[in-house]
Order: C-alpha cells, then structure tokens, then sequence
C-alpha cells in the first residue's frame, strides 16, 4: 500500500471513528435520562455499533502497513509511540466487543425495561474506550507520518 493512501484511510479511520462515537452518545444520553428505548434509541445504537464494525474492519486491513513500515522504526529506536498503538487496538477492540452488548441490551430492553441500567453501562464503557482509543488515535497521527 502506498503511503499516501495509507494517510488517507488511515485520517478516514479515525473521522469514522468519531462518527461512530457521536452515534453511540445518543442512546448513552437517552438512557441516562431515564428514557425508554425507543426506536430511534434503538437505531442510533445499531447504526453505531454498525459504524463502529466497519472502522474496526478497516482497522484490521490497514494493520499489517502500519505492522511492515511504521512499527520496526518506532521498535528499533526504543520509541515508546508503538505501545501507545497497540494501546489504542485493545481500546477499540473492547469499545466495539461492549458497543456489541450495549446494543444488544438496547434492543432488548424495549421488551425487558429491567435490562436499560445494563445497557447504558456497557454503551457509556463502550464510548469511554472509544473515547480513550481515539486519544491515543490522535496522539500516534501527530507523530508519525505514514512516509516509508
């Protein structure tokens, strides 16, 4: 992969990611208002986890770039950055495995109130490790440039 597209959809992985983030505050919101979870609570949970599927995917295919040409450099100078990367995998990887059950619990709760305290925790703790993801996300983009 050239380092001009791997720039590129390396900046769409992180401005989807927002996205998906922006989309899963809406049932975390809701919910913590003490809202039922109506149907649009319902979609914006799905679309955002669904969002949040897809920037993870594209994740996953721009890895082994990042695993061939940015990671040895940062390796080899003792450059503590690439923790900080492998970091902001294992935040994303627990945002999308809790945004998963957030939804789920979401969509159940419609029919089952009792499980909305269970669905807004693991929607705000998906959101909270997307959040701290996205820190380490902006942090790794400004000191590393995809030029090898």
């Amino acid at each position: 992969m050239s380092p001009v597209l791997y720039a590129l959809l390396a900046r769409s992985h992180g401005l989807l990611a927002a996205l998906a983030l922006a989309l899963l505050l809406h049932p975390v919101a809701a919910l913590a208002r003490g809202r039922p979870a109506g149907p649009y609570v319902r979609l914006t949970a799905w679309l955002g986890v669904s969002l949040l599927s897809a920037v993870f995917s594209l994740g996953l295919w721009l890895y082994p770039s990042w695993r061939g040409h940015l990671k040895p450099p940062l390796v080899a100078a003792a450059d503590p950055l690439w923790l900080r990367f492998e970091t902001k995998e294992h935040l994303g990887a627990f945002a999308i495995a809790l945004a998963w059950g957030g939804a789920v619990a979401v969509h159940a709760s419609a029919r089952a109130p009792a499980l909305r305290p269970a669905a807004l925790t693991l929607l705000l703790s998906a959101f909270t490790c997307g959040l701290a993801a996205a820190a380490h996300g902006v942090w790794i983009g400004a000191h590393v440039h995809p030029a090898w």
